[in-house]
């Protein structure tokens, strides 16, 4: 009997659920039998859904189209999550249905939107647990992105095949023929085989990349068990933490360059080995590097200005030394909010209380919504589609200049494109247009507007620590209704899988195939 006869979406919740047998084996190795016997529970309820909906279906993948393919990614978010949360029901029941849902909806989607106001009390095995969930949902993100978003064009993708697709006819696209264009193309490629070829292909970088980030972080002085979530917290760009005292609780200077370093690999394909010739793709991650050096030199140089001016008094007699902290605390936080991870360093705040000032939302949450690159687990818009937009806005703009001037235009210059342009300009109104709908409906179930703003960009750019350090509530979702909790729900599958793709499900061609 083969795992991959089985249909995607059932298998891959078995095995999301089945990874509860890790926390469960921590608990029963440190003595805690009552939380082994909650995920014992959430194991039992694992293999019962799976045999409801997963044996009945064995053989009939039914993952060859593209509307089957992209439907089992959609309905993993949605139902994994319901496994995850059981174990958390039994552990704390006050959190209910709803809380328990959203806990794991946020932790699976790695938006790391946590209801918890302290870790004090809870279990390790449940802390394991969440960042666990998290660390898979990363690895669900990257193995369907290159299975099942690429060959449908969409994730990013799209913009890298509208120039391999050409310029036919490029002013006389429209939106809905570029989309039809896009989805019909490599529609054949999708497969179970090309999902279990993705997940062979990426498990083994995936578990050796945070292996060795772990490893940096123990050399650095953090505590193992601290080491390995905060490990995976970097490697799916979400903010796991495994204590009170967060990431920035670590203090040291050390694990905060390697967590640096390994962001800049992971979120924008840094590490991607380029190809003997130039070839697309290769100028794509090197526009995605360009726009996140010139947006972590701006944002830092504007943090720092920033706690200079508002504290010119106190910088007057201050050591040199907070000056450097602050630049180190700002380009920190730049990068971590850039990435949508939302760790938070231990110079960023030292410079607070240096300063004496609050956060900046507006900056902070601008950097998110831009996002990581294309193909990557961070959320946002994606740096990919921005670079698009501000190359494409210089060359109006030079147009406008000079009306007959002529160019030469180089290999792989999307700006040149223009059904990359209009793709890519039809995801930010995409993203803009979910980012007011969320926000107004948030509004509604009893938020007020600047909560439901940041909260709305927290869910749709997957970063959960938004509304923290945008200025929200202190005691943040906790507080929430259970109706403005399954909103964020929602936003927080919508931003993972994307606007493009739910508007994809909505193209009748679409339908048709």
């Amino acid at each position: 009997m083969s795992l991959w006869r089985f249909p995607v979406c059932p298998l891959a919740c078995l095995l999301y659920g089945l990874a509860m047998l890790a926390p469960m084996t921590f608990a029963l190795a440190t003595g805690d039998e009552r939380t082994a016997r909650a995920f014992f529970l959430g194991v039992a309820v694992t293999l019962l859904a799976f045999g409801l909906t997963g044996l009945p279906f064995y053989g009939r993948t039914g993952v060859s189209g593209p509307r089957s393919a992209l439907l089992s990614l959609i309905l993993f978010w949605v139902f994994a999550p319901m496994l995850g949360a059981v174990p958390l029901m039994a552990l704390v029941p006050h959190f209910g249905p709803v809380g328990a849902y959203f806990e794991m909806v946020s932790f699976t989607t790695t938006t790391a939107a946590s209801q918890f106001e302290t870790l004090e009390n809870l279990p390790p095995a449940l802390l394991l647990w969440r960042a666990l969930a998290c660390w898979i949902g990363g690895f669900v993100t990257l193995s369907a992105g290159f299975a099942i978003l690429e060959p449908l064009n969409l994730g990013g993708f799209e913009i890298e095949r509208a120039r391999d697709m050409g310029e036919v006819g490029s002013r006389e696209h429209t939106i809905g023929r570029a989309l039809d264009r896009l989805i019909r193309a490599d529609q054949a490629e999708l497969s179970v085989g090309r999902v279990a070829r993705a997940v062979r292909l990426i498990a083994p970088i995936y578990i050796v990349t945070t292996g060795l980030v772990a490893m940096f972080f123990l050399f650095s002085g953090v505590q193992p068990f601290a080491a390995l979530g905060h490990a995976m917290g970097v490697v799916s760009t979400g903010a796991i933490v495994m204590d009170d005292g967060g990431f920035a609780g670590q203090g040291s200077f050390t694990a905060e360059l390697f967590a640096f370093i390994a962001l800049i690999v992971v979120a924008t394909r840094a590490g991607a080995l380029p190809s003997q010739e130039a070839t697309f793709r290769s100028i794509a991650r090197r526009e995605e590097l360009t726009l996140l050096t010139v947006a972590l030199i701006v944002a830092t140089a504007a943090l720092y200005l920033r706690h200079w001016i508002g504290a010119i008094e106190l910088a007057k007699d201050a050591d040199p030394l907070d000056n450097l902290t602050a630049i180190w605390g700002g380009l920190f936080m730049s990068l971590s909010f850039l990435t949508t991870t939302g760790y938070e360093s231990a110079s960023w705040a030292a410079a607070r209380e240096w300063t004496g000032l609050s956060n900046p939302g507006l900056i902070l949450l601008g950097l998110a919504a831009i996002g990581g690159g294309a193909a990557t687990t961070a959320g946002g818009v994606k740096l990919l589609r921005v670079a698009v937009l501000f190359r494409h806005t210089g060359r109006e703009i030079d147009r406008l200049s000079h009306p007959h001037s002529v160019k030469r235009e180089g290999f792989g210059d999307v700006s040149a494109n223009h059904q990359a342009v209009l793709l890519a300009w039809v995801f930010l109104m995409l993203f803009i247009a979910s980012l007011v709908i969320t926000a107004m409906a948030l509004s509604l179930a009893g938020l007020n507007f600047e909560e439901a703003m940041l909260s709305a960009v927290a869910g749709l750019a997957n970063i959960g620590a938004a509304l923290e350090f945008g200025g929200g509530d202190e005691a943040g979702y906790a507080t929430m209704s259970e109706s403005a909790r399954l909103i964020l729900c929602a936003a927080m599958v919508v931003g993972r899988v994307e606007t493009l793709a739910l508007v994809t499900l909505l193209n009748p061609s679409y339908w048709r195939m």
